[in-house]
């Protein structure tokens, strides 16, 4: 987990906010998860005022799943909507800042940020 500063906490709001205001319109309303005024809770009400007579479900939990995300993967999906280069080289920056271990600065090769405000790649949401 990261301990950003409080500049990269406003920038990481920033990017938040215009990340969400593009993808939010395009989310299917039955989707809950990472969402604004939405989640697990909001979810299971869903499931208990609308679903009748279900038999059966699916939970899954991805191990290490935002860990392992392809820098490069997602930077391409990220292009395909959005033209801003000087936006995009923002996100990739943030992406490969590296980290700290014992005082010792480390490359970040794959993986998204985890414990920051913009913790979760933007389509990966949509799955959420």
């Amino acid at each position: 987990m990261g301990l950003p500063s409080w500049s990269d906490k406003l920038l990481q709001e920033v990017i938040r906010s215009l990340l969400e205001a593009y993808d939010e319109p395009q989310f299917s309303k039955h989707s809950h998860g990472f969402r604004p005024g939405r989640g697990c809770h909001t979810g299971l009400t869903t499931v208990k005022e609308t679903w009748t007579g279900t038999k059966w479900y699916i939970a899954g939990d991805v191990s290490q799943c935002f860990e392992r995300i392809d820098h490069q993967v997602l930077l391409s999906i990220l292009r395909e909507k959005i033209l801003d280069q000087r936006f995009l080289r923002l996100i990739q920056t943030l992406l490969q800042a590296g980290y700290l271990e014992d005082w010792q600065y480390h490359v970040t090769l794959s993986g998204t940020p985890q414990g920051a405000i913009v913790t979760l790649p933007t389509k990966l949401r949509k799955a959420c």
